[in-house]
């Protein structure tokens, strides 16, 4: 290998392309960096050189490679896939991780109000990608909303929320759908997939559920407990977006129900003031872990 060359592979399933000097990424937006390991996946998302179309050889040969940061170098590389077809909805996609695993959700392929609600995975060990569901009428089909996987009796389940797209095959009674003025639906759909079975579940809701949002932050904080933090909702004349700071706690109770629950700024004043949250000085500022406010 020459100087200046630089090449990264974790595996013999891997492949990487050879470049000269250091591998630049460019512009790229509506997209998700999973994290596994020592390193950050980024594949798809609005670039530049994305042909935006449905589908074609060039489109599928662009999606064919995946971008991977390696933290111990600070590099980034190219990598290319092999496996299934790499997913259309390349564009808003939902993302989470599980081991070596990194699921797909949804997502659009830029060609108008085209939506997707496939679900596939991809190992950052093989470099491989795996069907998991086809794209069908089961649930939804959205983008810019959140997926964690969480764990139920021993069993494993990926729950998504919100997102906009297009207008569903069914209208599920516990939810609301707006439409936007562009033409998608914007809603507070929540879907459950046992990974073991592979079938899809609408969970029962209790508690306080979001408004239909999109756009926000969701991580996960125990095995069946995730957080999610602002995000768009519509306004009340329904023509214009409010971005907000809302904090909402989505517990899984059952394999068929989700609690919610609006965190409100008061409750995280409490928990200042009775010393729940560990404070971590750095350079930047303070680091709060908020873990405790949301047990």
């Amino acid at each position: 290998m020459s100087k200046g060359e630089f090449l990264f592979s974790s595996s013999s399933f891997s492949s990487c392309l050879y470049f000269t000097g250091i591998y630049q990424l460019g512009g790229i937006a509506h997209h998700s960096a999973a994290v596994v390991g020592g390193s950050v996946f980024l594949w798809g998302g609005q670039r530049p050189d994305l042909p935006i179309v449905h589908d074609s050889p060039q489109k599928r040969n662009f999606l064919s490679t995946i971008d991977r940061l390696e933290f111990r170098t600070g590099r980034w590389s190219s990598h290319v896939t092999r496996g299934t077809l790499p997913p259309l909805g390349a564009i808003g996609y939902f993302c989470t991780t599980r081991n070596n695993d990194i699921f797909f959700f949804g997502g659009t392929c830029g060609d108008g109000l085209c939506f997707h609600n496939d679900i596939n995975s991809f190992n950052s060990l093989a470099y491989e990608w795996s069907n998991i569901i086809p794209t069908s009428d089961a649930v939804m089909k959205r983008v810019e909303g959140g997926m964690v996987c969480m764990e139920s009796m021993g069993t494993e389940y990926l729950f998504m929320i919100g997102g906009a797209g297009s207008t569903p095959t069914t209208y599920q009674s516990q939810y609301q759908y707006i439409q936007l003025v562009t033409g998608a639906i914007r809603t507070n759909e929540q879907n459950l997939l046992n990974l073991s079975t592979r079938q899809w579940i609408i969970p029962t809701i209790s508690g306080q559920c979001c408004p239909p949002i999109g756009s926000f932050a969701m991580e996960k904080i125990t095995n069946n407990k995730a957080v999610m933090f602002g995000g768009s909702v519509a306004r009340d004349d329904g023509r214009s977006d409010i971005l907000v700071n809302t904090v909402y706690t989505c517990q899984m109770e059952s394999d068929t129900t989700i609690v919610s629950y609006l965190i409100t700024v008061w409750d995280v004043f409490i928990a200042w003031i009775n010393h729940v949250w560990t404070l971590i000085h750095v350079h930047t500022g303070i680091a709060c872990n908020l873990k405790n406010v949301f047990k």
